[in-house]
């Protein structure tokens, strides 16, 4: 019989936020000297950014940078029987769980149904999302030597295997929300 564990601790910081720097955006509809015809679209625009007749300008201010920490855990027992001299079974359970990502200044808010605006600092903040904790991912494998020689093996296997996303990317979606940081 074997036995296994591991344990990991993953950092994924960031030091800026989408649209850090502001965007400024022309559609030609601004200016009032050249005809808005379909044939005129272009040069309409390139009018208005001539003369800085921006129809929408959007920048995101607030504390950037966050430091998402995420833990993860994981175990199996696996034994190998020799039924035979041709066939041998392998076979385990293994348990796997990824604690949702946190920040470590609490820098995270969502908005809950019947909750509302929450951030990490409240002491009704739920998390993220709610864990998965029944990773439980049985293993199974043969190996028959056709003719008992160890020539020709015939060799299969079945597992359930969990994957841990990078879910950092999920978690930066919501890096902007109020109350710090706030699109304007």
């Amino acid at each position: 019989m074997k036995t296994g564990a591991e344990v990991s601790r993953y950092h994924f910081n960031t030091r800026g936020a989408e649209n850090q720097r502001g965007s400024i955006f022309f559609d030609g509809s601004r200016n009032t000297i050249i005809p808005k015809t379909a044939a005129n679209a272009e040069s309409n625009v390139l009018v208005d950014l001539l003369l800085g007749l921006p129809y929408q300008a959007t920048i995101t201010v607030g504390q950037f940078g966050r430091g998402y920490r995420e833990w993860a855990w994981a175990g199996f027992l696996q034994d190998r029987w020799r039924t035979s001299k041709r066939l041998t079974l392998d076979y385990g359970l293994r348990y796997e769980y990824s604690a949702p990502w946190t920040e470590v200044n609490h820098k995270l808010s969502n908005f809950f149904p019947g909750l509302g605006l929450l951030s990490g600092r409240d002491s009704s903040w739920p998390g993220l999302y709610q864990p998965d904790r029944n990773n439980l991912a049985p293993r199974f494998g043969f190996a028959y030597d056709l003719q008992g020689t160890g020539r020709t093996v015939i060799r299969g296997g079945f597992g359930v295997y969990y994957e841990t996303l990078l879910q950092a990317s999920t978690v930066q979606q919501i890096e902007n929300n109020a109350p710090f940081s706030a699109a304007a």
